[in-house]
């Protein structure tokens, strides 16, 4: 006896692309078939031997049809992505007093998530800004809608130093320095900023000049290595005899996206642009009241820009967009 199986006259079945967490077999391939029909699974559009259900999966293409009697489909194309579920490796943390969940930072490719429990069965994921004591938590790696087993990770907390103090605001006569600010504590780190102080970003030189009516932000740095929380010192420079009279310098805009225009009742001779490193990085004559100066080639960041007259000088902080 001949059997013919004609192929194409059954329709075909839907499927999309599946993940299987950890490994699985064919037999946990799913798709959307007639309910009269079998579902059949393939490693290759060619194949004519389905594969068996107990089939080991792996990431790739496989292909399913449905048979009716000796009719079977078409087959259908789809993606099956294997994601491993295995613990990751997390080194031990040391952070400072204050960290929270979000500073446990594990770098990942994109796609990969992390997940934080308090123990071992807690189901309840740990929000970023939950503050960390010391001992263990224990991380999930998260991928496809996958998650690992978890990873237990110690952590050490370390205490936060006694914020430096100091007199605010403090004096200075025509011209300072970051050294030259007094504080009751040797060896202060600085900072234009409350939050580059919180972050230890960008802590400034000793040489960096001290800007009129600024406010500038210490820290100590422990043993540990942890920094206490930033201690706020203002800063206002008085005029000598060689005034230099604000009141009649004009420089916008501020922020500045590419020409800084600058304008004052005496004759500019020179302006120097300095990073917050101390760096000279902008240097250009003029002889004019009014004078403009490219910012456009550099980053952006905050620069000291300092105005020269003839007989007088005065730094501005200008932000650049």
């Amino acid at each position: 006896m001949i059997v013919a199986t004609s192929q194409g006259a059954v329709q075909e079945p839907k499927v999309g692309a599946q993940t299987i967490c950890g490994g699985g077999t064919v037999a946990e391939l799913t798709a959307v078939g007639l309910s009269i029909a079998t579902l059949e699974w393939y490693s290759n559009a060619s194949d004519i031997i389905p594969l068996q259900a107990n089939t080991v999966l792996s990431s790739g293409t496989y292909y399913v049809a449905q048979r009716v009697g000796n009719c079977i489909s078409k087959k259908v194309a789809f993606s099956v992505k294997v994601t491993s579920v295995t613990p990751p490796a997390v080194k031990p943390f040391v952070l400072c007093e204050g960290a929270q969940v979000a500073d446990l930072a594990i770098p990942s490719p994109t796609g990969v998530t992390y997940n934080w429990y308090l123990n071992s069965t807690s189901t309840a994921v740990l929000p970023a800004t939950q503050l960390l004591q010391n001992g263990y938590y224990f991380v999930t790696r998260v991928e496809n809608g996958c998650e690992s087993v978890r990873t237990q990770v110690q952590v050490t907390i370390g205490s936060k130093p006694n914020s430096p103090t100091g007199v605010s605001p403090q004096n200075f006569v025509d011209y300072a320095e970051i050294r030259n600010i007094v504080m009751d504590q040797p060896n202060v780190v600085w900072y234009i900023t409350y939050n580059d102080a919180l972050t230890g970003t960008n802590p400034l030189p000793q040489n960096t000049p001290l800007v009129d009516k600024t406010t500038y932000y210490a820290v100590i740095m422990g043993s540990n290595g942890c920094a206490s929380l930033p201690t706020p010192i203002d800063v206002i420079i008085t005029l000598g005899t060689n005034d230099f009279d604000l009141t009649k310098l004009k420089y916008w805009p501020n922020p500045v996206n590419n020409m800084l225009s600058i304008n004052y009742q005496d004759v500019i001779t020179k302006v120097e642009v300095y990073d917050l490193n101390g760096r000279l990085v902008i240097t250009k004559d003029f002889d004019q009241t009014e004078v403009q100066l490219d910012f456009s080639h550099l980053s952006a960041a905050t620069y000291m820009v300092k105005i020269n007259t003839k007989d007088n000088s005065q730094f501005v902080k200008i932000v650049k967009k």
